[in-house]
């Protein structure tokens, strides 16, 4: 890879020779990213940094319109399909109106956490043809979900570390529970099946082993967060 005197990649060689390169403008923003074929990618923006275009390697153009607060409210594509979004006074987005005039409003609770989604198609905006409803605690975590079709129940102890998620999909229903130590680690995780995966630590907090019943332990032999040895580790 290839930087320029102020750090920023302007070059970069794959395994097989071939070179992408970068430019970027006088207020260190990214104008252009060229690749080995020729073709070009190509951004613009305007004085407050809001990114107005966009255009592929083929020409496609895709806009961006910004209200004075920053805040999208108009993307145009490459075909002329527009896309436009409403905010409220708090900065909120509130209506999203797509390309195939589906409408998409959002509802806030008192402290501005989304509390229903409604979604209308094209030929009816007075009715809609989905609502997705949340309710949360005082702390803002998820105590329940209702798309009309799924559902779910969340509860959390008294450190407010989710404990159970109850979700029902209509024709069946599934339960994970979870538990943790006093260091707030989590200590087991029991899914639909009723088996009790249980985690353990070394004195460094580092995830050691996650016994699972009837076959033994995953070992996680190097401490490797991103890609454990042995085995991937139930959520």
């Amino acid at each position: 890879m290839e930087y320029d005197d102020l750090g920023r990649p302007v070059a970069v060689t794959d395994k097989e020779s071939s070179v992408t390169t970068y430019e970027y403008d006088a207020l260190n923003r990214l104008v252009s990213i060229t690749d080995a074929t020729g073709a070009t990618v190509k951004y613009s923006y305007d004085l407050r940094g809001n990114m107005l275009s966009l255009e592929d390697g083929e020409g496609n153009l895709t806009q961006f319109e910004y209200d004075k607060n920053n805040r999208l409210v108009k993307e145009i594509r490459p075909m002329g399909q527009e896309t436009s979004y409403v905010y409220d006074g708090r900065g909120s987005l509130t209506e999203k109106i797509d390309a195939k005039n589906q409408k998409t409003v959002y509802t806030y609770n008192d402290a501005d956490r989304l509390a229903q989604v409604q979604y209308y198609e094209s030929s009816d905006w007075d009715n809609a043809v989905k609502t997705v409803l949340f309710t949360y605690d005082s702390l803002g975590n998820l105590l329940t979900y209702d798309d009309g079709v799924t559902s779910g129940t969340y509860t959390y102890d008294e450190l407010y570390r989710k404990t159970n998620a109850a979700m029902d999909y209509g024709l069946f229903a599934k339960e994970f529970s979870y538990s943790y130590y006093k260091n707030g680690l989590k200590e087991s995780y029991t899914g639909p099946d009723g088996v009790t995966y249980t985690y353990t630590y070394d004195n460094a907090n580092q995830w050691v082993s996650m016994d699972i019943p009837g076959q033994g332990a995953i070992t996680n032999n190097v401490f490797n967060w991103t890609r454990p040895i042995l085995g991937d580790v139930p959520d």
